[in-house]
Protein backbone atom coordinates (compact mmCIF):
# COMPACT_ATOMS: atom_id res chain seq x y z
CA UNK A 1 0.00 0.00 0.00
CA UNK A 2 1.65 3.58 -0.82
CA UNK A 3 2.92 5.24 1.99
CA UNK A 4 2.61 2.15 4.45
CA UNK A 5 5.72 0.75 6.15
CA UNK A 6 7.99 2.96 4.45
CA UNK A 7 8.64 6.36 5.89
CA UNK A 8 6.08 9.36 7.43
CA UNK A 9 7.63 11.54 4.61
CA UNK A 10 6.38 8.94 2.48
CA UNK A 11 2.89 8.31 3.21
CA UNK A 12 2.14 12.40 3.88
CA UNK A 13 2.95 12.28 0.08
CA UNK A 14 0.85 9.18 -0.48
CA UNK A 15 -2.73 10.33 -1.88
CA UNK A 16 -6.56 8.17 -1.72
CA UNK A 17 -6.36 7.25 -5.41
CA UNK A 18 -3.22 5.41 -5.10
CA UNK A 19 -4.73 3.00 -1.77
CA UNK A 20 -7.75 2.50 -4.25
CA UNK A 21 -6.04 2.12 -7.17
CA UNK A 22 -3.36 -0.83 -5.13
CA UNK A 23 -6.27 -2.40 -3.81
CA UNK A 24 -8.32 -2.55 -7.09
CA UNK A 25 -5.36 -3.91 -9.17
CA UNK A 26 -5.03 -6.98 -6.58
CA UNK A 27 -8.82 -7.43 -6.60
CA UNK A 28 -8.53 -7.74 -10.43
CA UNK A 29 -5.98 -10.29 -10.25
CA UNK A 30 -7.37 -12.48 -7.50
CA UNK A 31 -11.00 -12.63 -9.17
CA UNK A 32 -9.31 -13.79 -12.20
CA UNK A 33 -7.52 -17.11 -10.38
CA UNK A 34 -10.99 -16.99 -8.76
CA UNK A 35 -12.84 -20.34 -10.33
CA UNK A 36 -15.99 -18.05 -10.27
CA UNK A 37 -14.84 -14.79 -11.05
CA UNK A 38 -15.69 -13.40 -7.17
CA UNK A 39 -13.59 -12.81 -4.44
CA UNK A 40 -14.74 -12.55 -1.00
CA UNK A 41 -12.67 -9.74 1.01
CA UNK A 42 -12.27 -8.52 4.13
CA UNK A 43 -10.57 -4.56 5.18
CA UNK A 44 -9.76 -3.49 8.59
CA UNK A 45 -9.99 0.29 9.47
CA UNK A 46 -8.66 1.68 5.90
CA UNK A 47 -9.11 -1.17 4.38
CA UNK A 48 -12.89 -1.48 5.25
CA UNK A 49 -13.08 1.69 3.29
CA UNK A 50 -11.32 0.15 0.27
CA UNK A 51 -13.24 -2.86 0.41
CA UNK A 52 -16.39 -0.95 0.30
CA UNK A 53 -15.29 1.41 -2.57
CA UNK A 54 -14.86 -1.85 -4.36
CA UNK A 55 -17.77 -3.49 -3.86
CA UNK A 56 -19.59 -0.85 -5.17
CA UNK A 57 -16.91 -0.25 -8.20
CA UNK A 58 -16.54 -3.90 -8.66
CA UNK A 59 -19.98 -5.64 -7.73
CA UNK A 60 -19.09 -8.87 -9.69
CA UNK A 61 -16.00 -9.51 -8.33
CA UNK A 62 -16.99 -9.71 -4.79
CA UNK A 63 -19.01 -12.52 -2.96
CA UNK A 64 -18.97 -11.02 0.35
CA UNK A 65 -17.59 -8.48 2.20
CA UNK A 66 -16.34 -7.80 5.92
CA UNK A 67 -15.35 -4.45 7.14
CA UNK A 68 -13.28 -4.34 10.55
CA UNK A 69 -12.94 -1.19 12.36
CA UNK A 70 -14.39 0.96 9.64
CA UNK A 71 -13.60 4.77 9.75
CA UNK A 72 -16.30 6.41 7.83
CA UNK A 73 -16.27 8.93 10.73
CA UNK A 74 -13.50 11.13 12.83
CA UNK A 75 -13.40 11.58 16.58
CA UNK A 76 -14.76 15.75 16.67
CA UNK A 77 -10.47 16.40 17.89
CA UNK A 78 -9.32 14.22 14.73
CA UNK A 79 -11.95 15.95 12.78
CA UNK A 80 -11.23 19.36 14.05
CA UNK A 81 -7.62 18.75 12.98
CA UNK A 82 -8.69 17.60 9.88
CA UNK A 83 -10.71 20.70 8.93
CA UNK A 84 -8.01 23.68 9.95
CA UNK A 85 -5.29 21.58 8.37
CA UNK A 86 -7.18 21.52 4.61
CA UNK A 87 -8.80 24.70 4.84
CA UNK A 88 -6.26 27.11 6.55
CA UNK A 89 -2.49 27.43 5.11
CA UNK A 90 -1.28 25.16 7.48
CA UNK A 91 -1.77 23.02 4.82
CA UNK A 92 1.26 24.32 3.09
CA UNK A 93 3.31 22.79 6.34
CA UNK A 94 4.65 19.10 6.80
CA UNK A 95 2.70 18.66 10.13
CA UNK A 96 2.31 15.41 12.41
CA UNK A 97 -0.04 14.46 15.21
CA UNK A 98 1.63 12.03 17.83
CA UNK A 99 0.35 8.64 19.06
CA UNK A 100 1.07 8.92 22.82
CA UNK A 101 -0.39 5.90 23.76
CA UNK A 102 0.82 4.01 21.02
CA UNK A 103 -1.20 1.67 18.99
CA UNK A 104 -5.14 1.43 19.44
CA UNK A 105 -5.48 -1.87 20.95
CA UNK A 106 -6.36 -2.73 24.27
CA UNK A 107 -4.24 -6.14 24.30
CA UNK A 108 -1.32 -4.36 26.84
CA UNK A 109 1.66 -6.83 25.59
CA UNK A 110 0.75 -5.28 21.94
CA UNK A 111 -0.05 -1.53 22.61
CA UNK A 112 3.92 -0.46 21.56
CA UNK A 113 5.10 -3.80 19.59
CA UNK A 114 2.50 -3.32 16.23
CA UNK A 115 4.48 -2.27 13.47
CA UNK A 116 3.05 1.08 12.35
CA UNK A 117 4.45 4.91 12.59
CA UNK A 118 3.95 6.33 15.88
CA UNK A 119 2.99 9.87 14.48
CA UNK A 120 0.21 10.97 11.67
CA UNK A 121 1.27 13.44 8.85
CA UNK A 122 -1.71 15.69 8.70
CA UNK A 123 -1.53 15.08 4.51
CA UNK A 124 -2.34 11.83 4.96
CA UNK A 125 -5.45 12.28 7.59
CA UNK A 126 -7.03 14.76 4.44
CA UNK A 127 -6.69 11.57 2.00
CA UNK A 128 -8.29 9.75 4.71
CA UNK A 129 -11.02 12.01 5.22
CA UNK A 130 -11.64 12.16 0.81
CA UNK A 131 -11.66 8.14 0.99
CA UNK A 132 -14.57 8.65 3.73
CA UNK A 133 -16.35 11.11 1.21
CA UNK A 134 -15.91 9.15 -1.31
CA UNK A 135 -17.11 5.85 0.46
CA UNK A 136 -20.13 7.39 1.52
CA UNK A 137 -21.03 8.35 -1.55
CA UNK A 138 -20.73 4.94 -2.85
CA UNK A 139 -22.42 2.98 0.15
CA UNK A 140 -26.14 2.78 -1.51
CA UNK A 141 -24.20 0.63 -4.38
CA UNK A 142 -23.18 -1.63 -2.36
CA UNK A 143 -24.76 -4.78 -2.91
CA UNK A 144 -23.06 -7.73 -1.56
CA UNK A 145 -23.43 -9.51 1.93
CA UNK A 146 -21.58 -7.28 4.64
CA UNK A 147 -20.58 -8.00 8.02
CA UNK A 148 -18.85 -4.97 10.21
CA UNK A 149 -17.03 -5.89 13.38
CA UNK A 150 -16.25 -2.83 15.31
CA UNK A 151 -14.52 -2.74 18.45
CA UNK A 152 -16.79 -1.41 21.77
CA UNK A 153 -13.82 0.83 22.81
CA UNK A 154 -12.40 1.95 19.46
CA UNK A 155 -10.41 5.11 20.01
CA UNK A 156 -9.92 6.11 16.23
CA UNK A 157 -13.41 5.28 14.43
CA UNK A 158 -16.72 6.50 16.21
CA UNK A 159 -19.42 3.60 16.18
CA UNK A 160 -21.67 6.34 14.53
CA UNK A 161 -19.65 5.37 11.23
CA UNK A 162 -20.77 1.83 11.76
CA UNK A 163 -24.36 2.71 12.51
CA UNK A 164 -24.75 5.20 9.28
CA UNK A 165 -22.58 2.36 7.33
CA UNK A 166 -26.00 -0.05 8.17
CA UNK A 167 -28.22 2.77 7.75
CA UNK A 168 -27.27 3.68 4.23
CA UNK A 169 -25.45 0.50 2.57
CA UNK A 170 -27.06 -1.26 -0.52
CA UNK A 171 -26.58 -4.37 0.77
CA UNK A 172 -29.92 -6.57 1.07
CA UNK A 173 -27.91 -8.90 4.07
CA UNK A 174 -25.97 -7.13 6.60
CA UNK A 175 -25.50 -7.11 10.05
CA UNK A 176 -22.70 -5.64 13.08
CA UNK A 177 -21.30 -7.01 15.64
CA UNK A 178 -20.01 -5.17 18.47
CA UNK A 179 -16.87 -6.55 20.49
CA UNK A 180 -17.05 -5.09 23.98
CA UNK A 181 -13.60 -5.32 25.25
CA UNK A 182 -11.52 -4.33 21.83
CA UNK A 183 -10.10 -0.92 21.06
CA UNK A 184 -9.40 -0.41 16.95
CA UNK A 185 -7.28 -3.14 15.87
CA UNK A 186 -9.97 -5.83 16.61
CA UNK A 187 -8.34 -8.69 14.45
CA UNK A 188 -4.77 -8.39 16.61
CA UNK A 189 -6.75 -7.46 20.25
CA UNK A 190 -8.45 -9.18 23.26
CA UNK A 191 -11.42 -10.06 21.47
CA UNK A 192 -9.94 -11.32 18.52
CA UNK A 193 -10.44 -15.64 18.64
CA UNK A 194 -14.47 -14.31 18.51
CA UNK A 195 -13.62 -12.19 15.40
CA UNK A 196 -11.83 -15.12 13.77
CA UNK A 197 -15.18 -16.97 14.44
CA UNK A 198 -17.33 -14.46 13.47
CA UNK A 199 -15.47 -14.15 9.76
CA UNK A 200 -15.52 -17.97 9.46
CA UNK A 201 -19.13 -18.30 10.14
CA UNK A 202 -20.22 -15.48 7.90
CA UNK A 203 -18.04 -16.46 4.97
CA UNK A 204 -19.34 -19.88 5.32
CA UNK A 205 -22.86 -18.75 4.65
CA UNK A 206 -22.20 -15.90 2.57
CA UNK A 207 -19.17 -17.36 0.62
CA UNK A 208 -20.15 -19.85 -2.30
CA UNK A 209 -17.87 -22.88 -3.53
CA UNK A 210 -15.85 -22.28 -6.42
CA UNK A 211 -15.02 -17.91 -4.88
CA UNK A 212 -12.01 -17.25 -3.28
Amino acid sequence: MPGHGTTLAHFARSRAAEWLATARQALTRLAREAPDGRVAVIGQSLGALLGLQLAAELPAAIAALVCLATPLEFTPLSAAAVRAYRYTPLRLLELTVPRPGGADIAEPRLRRGLPGYDQVPLAAATQLFRLQQQTLRALPRVRCPLLALHGGQDHSAPFSGVERLLREVGSPTKRVEVLADSFHVVSLDVDKNRVAALIRDFLGDHHPPGAT
